[in-house]
């Protein structure tokens, strides 16, 4: 049961007219899951793609709930009722997070907030962004795909951007527990469904645009349409953008004219106001050049690869947002480290170099393996798949994409929900035209294993698609999983088999 309480008539000024005997009943929570749903809390039941939650009416009012917010539809009109006070609000779905930020008391007002959208990097950026400012003596948290809190005691959420009633309980919880900062990832989904309307975003940065997600949105113009939602919160002061993606001009016309932004670059041009030069990069560190009001800046980091520069300059411009002294962010940069599953690096000089990422879209596999391209001292082997019931036109492109860079392909499962596995794989196969050896093993965990066991100490094995994941879902099921750990028993047997 949460510590706060309302009334039904606090929680609904303005949104609904209300009975002057149900104005006053007391909500002591708030639940858009019937599964979570307890005693004495308000059910709001939104209309879903697949279902209304009115649907699970009968496992609701089990719980003995003060009052239903719901939906009206088709099915359940206004003048619906049942044994509970029954409140119909049109367009509830995008009010769910004004109400839960009511219920919470604006625990977003009393944080600074800062919001990154993109297809890919938003883990990365957000993950180094809480470290880099917790580094820096402020007390940060995060709400992103790797869970939500201080980064020593991240626990899993599920969703890169949980539900609206979610994201308001966990602003509460970290403003109640003195938090100063919180870094949360903006997914298209969210953005779409409203789920963050009512957080009060200080610093809003966008990472890049590319294929993914076509299965809930209609076009790449409708993907970017939501994306570029996040630009036109009212409470935003900065908005940090890539000019270097090919939607840059179009995001800029989405936004607010008015809007103050930080536009970052890998190349140095009039349209950036952060920017790197002479980047050099090996199998340890990348360095380059760092420009930043009109000075320049050595920069060393741990991480790899190009586009880390570009996670960073993103890093950088939002901390410049938020007024942190160059000099200081600039000695920190060294210090930090990519979050698991981010081109993680397994292996000694004695095996096989393993990289495990979670590029599970064409533009992340391309940079992942442009990346390791390089690094390789002979073969460099790509092991990925892609996710059932999810957008299929994006397979046969990793196929080409995989075959142009990669010298061998084991083509495997990825989470694939309740599409046949062939089906997948011969997807991804329709784009490999290259003349290039590939493996078709569906068991995951077989797939790694040959592939780091038919590899030499000069090979790179990228295993693509799942990163930090721990599961594998067949079916409506989740496995547990690891491509981490099936990775190092693999490696750890691999010099015997190898003499």
């Amino acid at each position: 049961m949460s510590a706060y309480l309302t009334t039904l008539g606090e929680l609904l000024d303005g949104m609904h007219e209300l009975d002057t005997g149900i104005q006053a009943i007391k909500v002591r929570g708030l639940a858009l899951d019937s599964r979570r749903l307890q005693r004495d809390e308000v059910f709001i039941a939104v209309q879903g793609g697949a279902a209304h939650g009115l649907d699970f009416l009968d496992s609701i009012l089990d719980k003995q709930v003060a009052a239903i917010i719901f939906e009206p539809s088709e099915q359940y009109p206004e003048n619906f009722t049942s044994t509970v006070p029954m409140i119909a609000v049109e367009g509830l779905g995008q009010k769910v997070s004004d109400i839960a930020a009511r219920f919470y008391a604006h625990p977003s007002e009393d944080l600074g907030v800062i919001a990154i959208t993109g297809t890919n990097g938003k883990t990365t950026c957000a993950y180094l962004l809480t470290q880099l400012l917790t580094n820096l003596e402020k007390d940060a948290a995060m709400i992103g795909t790797l869970g939500a809190g201080r980064l020593d005691e991240i626990q899993e959420s599920g969703l890169t951007t949980p539900d609206a009633i979610s994201v308001q309980a966990l602003l509460a919880e970290f403003r109640d527990r003195g938090i100063e900062y919180v870094v949360m990832e903006a997914s298209s989904h969210a953005l779409h469904q409203h789920r963050l309307a009512a957080v009060k975003i200080d610093v809003a940065a966008f990472t890049n645009l590319s294929q993914d997600h076509l299965d809930y949105h209609a076009d790449m113009h409708a993907y970017l349409a939501a994306k570029a939602q996040l630009f036109n919160f009212p409470s935003l002061a900065t908005g940090v953008l890539n000019a270097d993606d090919k939607v840059f001009r179009k995001l800029q016309s989405l936004m607010p004219a008015k809007l103050k932004t930080i536009n970052f670059s890998l190349q140095a041009s009039g349209s950036a106001t952060v920017s790197a030069s002479a980047i050099q990069s090996d199998a340890r560190k990348t360095e380059f050049t760092l420009s930043l009001n009109n000075k320049n800046y050595f920069v060393q980091s741990p991480l790899l690869g190009e586009f880390n520069v570009a996670n960073l300059l993103l890093v950088i411009s939002v901390m410049t947002a938020l007024n942190f002294d160059p000099e200081a962010i600039v000695a920190q940069i060294k210090q930090l480290s990519a979050p698991k599953g981010r081109l993680q690096r397994m292996g000694n000089l004695e095996t096989p170099t393993v990289v495990i990422d979670y590029a599970h879209t064409p533009d992340a596999l391309e940079k992942a393996l442009q990346t390791l391209k390089p690094l390789s001292q002979d073969k460099l082997a790509a092991v990925f798949g892609c996710g059932g019931d999810r957008d299929k036109s994006k397979r046969p492109v990793m196929g080409m994409i995989a075959a142009n860079l990669a010298d061998q392909i084991y083509l495997t499962d990825d989470n694939p929900r309740t599409e046949a596995s062939e089906d997948i794989i011969a997807d991804i196969q329709n784009g490999i035209r290259e003349q290039i050896e590939v493996r078709i093993i569906p068991d995951r965990a077989k797939a790694i294993r040959q592939s780091i066991h038919a590899a030499s100490a000069q090979d790179i094995v990228l295993i693509a698609g799942k990163g930090h994941e721990t599961y594998q879902i067949i079916g409506s099921t989740k496995h547990d999983f690891s491509d981490e750990l099936h990775a190092q028993s693999a490696l750890d047997v691999w010099p015997e088999l190898s003499a």
